[in-house]
């Protein structure tokens, strides 16, 4: 048992800091206006309204502490953000939705950056703006030397497909995830197309 624990906490220090590393290496995110929204990278200020939308996108579950600290660090470089803003002095901003990325050891190796997590809330779905959110980043990790980005997407979760062949993702492999008890695939972008 202290053994598992031990591996499990070298993983954990093993992720995070492939992520600081590799994170660096990113530009932030610059700010892209889209009519009706704007995208940018996540802000530090912004990290508990990211965490209640995320929590409430993916059926009450909570982001790990690694994570947290991934995006608290590096939000502006590996987190896309979808704003609504009221116009005036006293300007609101709204999050509309995000799309989280992080280094996985395959990533770390295959030279891409790995899409974690996309999400818009119900009221700003049909806006575009999981595509804008996908584009803008996808141009901003071309900057890099990153050669792609992967997703791992349900064979069943046909919006999510059509959003990510829109961006230029594709499928590789078909594969059966213990985990979620599912068919999914993997899929990849070539960052070429955005250079």
């Amino acid at each position: 048992m202290i053994n598992k624990i031990a591996r499990v906490a070298r993983n954990q220090i093993w992720f995070l800091l492939r992520n600081i590393v590799a994170g660096l290496q990113v530009p932030k995110l610059n700010e892209m206006n889209h009519g009706a929204f704007t995208t940018r990278g996540l802000r530090r200020s912004e990290l508990a309204c990211f965490l209640e939308i995320y929590s409430e996108l993916n059926a009450g579950a909570k982001l790990g502490l690694v994570r947290k600290i991934i995006y608290w660090l590096l939000g502006e470089r590996l987190c896309v953000i979808a704003i609504r803003s009221n116009s005036g002095a006293d300007a609101i901003h709204e999050m509309l939705g995000f799309n989280m990325f992080y280094f996985n050891s395959r990533d770390f190796k295959e030279d891409t950056i790995h899409s974690g997590f996309i999400g818009v809330k119900k009221e700003a779905r049909g806006l575009g703006a999981a595509t804008a959110m996908q584009q803008h980043i996808f141009s901003n990790f071309a900057k890099t030397n990153l050669q792609g980005v992967s997703s791992r997407i349900s064979v069943n979760n046909h919006s999510s497909m059509a959003v990510a062949k829109k961006v230029g993702l594709e499928p590789v492999e078909q594969y059966f995830d213990e985990n979620m008890g599912e068919e999914r695939f993997y899929l990849v972008c070539d960052l070429s197309k955005y250079r």
